[in-house]
């Protein structure tokens, strides 16, 4: 049995049809919990287990399931995306370390996914934007963009995407920079991380020039190491981690539709990285208190009261002047 302190409860939050039960899919079969990848709309996901959610191919309670990553044990929770389920997103927010907001690349920020963000900001959870189906769009501007108008939210961007015409290729890593491709016939078990490549090289460099500036701006230790020009991989990841955590910035990071190849669980308190590396740091306890049915966090609501007792008062035998 694992320490409370290497138990890590994620939820991944988003629209309808954006892909959270796919993602979660992709996250159990690489995580070794199943053999083979099923399909929301065969029926046949891991997660969906009533016969109505199977025949309607939407999720409509709340599914939890456990898989060990890097000496953590990880406790996913895919919530529902449809309005009417609203309620099975609220009650799995009390207990969460963090959460994956899941968005169409395609149509970016969709009106359910305001509302589920406005839910993590009530219980202060830090969060990763995953931005799914890169495949289907030649740009990612779109996602971006709606990100900052609609969610007012500063990103912390991780990764850029290689296009060639309409065909994603893979991304370019802007901690490391560098390139990672995928291996189509294993399903993306299999991967390549090499140089960046010529085309990519001047946005590249731009994209990690902002990504510096940005954790400056809300980190006073990376901004003496930035300072002095000491910025390496190491604490690119203790900047992203604390600011994170601080839910001062929020990172997305890219997928395309067929396997999930820029996302990790990481086993530190929330994830300081969004790519599957060897040389992420062990798990570490976390300082902060885990959440129970007694100590789960509640957001601060204003004790309601009836309209005739916030009426003012007067004494006996006295008027308002």
């Amino acid at each position: 049995m694992q320490p409370i302190g290497a138990i890590r409860n994620i939820g991944i939050l988003a629209h309808i049809d954006a892909g959270k039960t796919t993602t979660t899919e992709r996250v159990l079969f690489y995580g070794g919990v199943i053999e083979r990848m099923g399909e929301v709309h065969e029926g046949s996901a891991f997660t969906d287990w009533m016969a109505l959610e199977q025949e309607r191919g939407i999720s409509i309670t709340s599914a939890c399931t456990t898989f060990p990553w890097r000496n953590a044990a990880i406790n996913l929770i895919d919530t529902p995306g449809h309005v009417d389920f609203t309620f099975e997103v609220e009650r799995s927010l009390r207990v969460l370390d963090g959460a994956v907001v899941v968005i169409d690349a395609r149509r970016g920020v969709e009106p359910q996914t305001e509302t589920v963000w406005r839910q993590a900001d009530r219980y202060e959870l830090p969060r990763i934007v995953f931005v799914n189906k890169c495949d289907r769009v030649e740009d990612t501007a779109l996602a971006v963009a709606s990100l900052r108008e609609r969610l007012r939210a500063r990103l912390i961007v991780l990764q850029l995407p290689h296009y060639a015409g309409t065909s994603f290729l893979g991304v370019v890593d802007l901690i490391t920079l560098t390139y990672r491709s995928w291996d189509q016939g294993s399903k993306g078990m299999r991967f390549v991380d090499g140089p960046v490549p010529v085309e990519l090289i001047e946005a590249s460099t731009s994209g990690r020039e902002q990504l510096c500036e940005t954790l400056s701006e809300i980190d006073d230790q990376f901004f003496e190491t930035y300072i002095a020009g000491l910025v390496d991989a190491h604490s690119l990841h203790r900047a992203i981690r604390r600011a994170t955590l601080r839910r001062l910035g929020c990172r997305w990071c890219l997928e395309r539709r067929s396997a999930i190849r820029a996302f990790t669980i990481c086993s530190t308190p929330w994830s300081n990285t969004c790519q599957i590396q060897a040389s992420a740091p062990p798990c570490q306890p976390s300082s902060r208190p885990r959440a129970s049915l007694s100590n789960a966090r509640q957001p601060q609501r204003r004790r309601w009261q009836p309209w005739f007792l916030r009426l003012p008062t007067y004494p006996m035998n006295a008027s308002p002047t």
